[in-house]
């Protein structure tokens, strides 16, 4: 199975090919409504003023002004529903990226005729919830960790990113899989530290791309940026898949180079 670059953006690579598709298009039109068809209000000007003074009251010690600014939020209702809105968009583009891996997976394993093995569609979908609703559990500690262990956390992301691979695969449950990224990642640490980098790299390419796009059009920056967004998440999560399946049939095998440059 080849892992090169060009082959993780070939996200309509899977068995059915109209979902693949239809998964990108639905998503990347999610996002443009935050844009073009906001719910609520997305002018956060007052913003600006508001922590102006919060910063001035902190520096001159202030605490009544401090205090008084806390408890005087410059939000309106309407900008709290524009925040819903951006917020619910996010996390079905995040879902759809969890929805991907697992269909990747299920789809390899039925055509390498181990479909015995491969989850089925209701099961993934119930562990996809799963993992959504433990992602929001654990989110504040996980947060605390990765401020507190920041160098840490970096060099266990080659690993950690496999975690949801190991569950939605079906190969194991919710918390042995936190032991399972250790065991299936062995021998395929640096290749997947470089994976990742490339990925990583690819991203800060394409802001600097929207942003030079955007001196010319906003209209064209806004859709610029939601396509690319959801052709990194949806290429992200098929790297998973594919580099998963590859270190689940060549167990503990020591790769020495790839071609993941190309």
């Amino acid at each position: 199975m080849n892992n090169s670059i060009f082959e993780i953006f070939k996200i309509d690579k899977l068995r059915s090919t109209n979902f693949a598709r239809i998964l990108f298009l639905v998503l990347v039109l999610l996002n443009l409504t935050t844009v073009f068809f906001p719910l609520g209000d997305n002018d956060f000007s007052a913003f600006s003023g508001w922590y102006d003074k919060l910063y001035d009251a902190a520096n001159n010690n202030d605490f009544d002004t401090f205090d008084d600014l806390m408890h005087h939020l410059p939000f309106t209702h309407d900008n709290y529903i524009f925040l819903l809105h951006a917020f619910i968009a996010s996390l079905l583009t995040m879902i759809g990226g969890l929805l991907y891996t697992g269909m990747f997976i299920r789809d390899y394993r039925i055509a390498t005729g181990k479909g015995e093995t491969a989850i089925s569609m209701a099961k993934l979908v119930f562990r996809i919830i799963i993992l959504v609703f433990g992602t929001f559990l654990l989110a504040t500690p996980l947060l605390i960790v990765s401020v507190l262990l920041f160098f840490v956390v970096i060099f266990i992301v080659p690993c950690a990113i496999m975690f949801r691979a190991c569950y939605l695969s079906g190969d194991s449950g919710f918390f042995i899989s936190f032991r399972s990224i250790f065991t299936v990642t062995r021998g395929y640490y640096l290749i997947n530290s470089k994976n990742i980098f490339l990925l990583i790299l690819t991203g800060f390419v394409f802001d600097v791309i929207i942003e030079l796009v955007g001196k010319i059009s906003s209209t064209a920056e806004y859709v610029l940026d939601s396509y690319l967004m959801v052709l990194l998440t949806l290429a992200t999560a098929r790297y998973i898949g594919i580099i998963y399946c590859r270190m689940i049939d060549h167990p503990r095998a020591f790769v020495a180079s790839e071609n993941t440059d190309k």
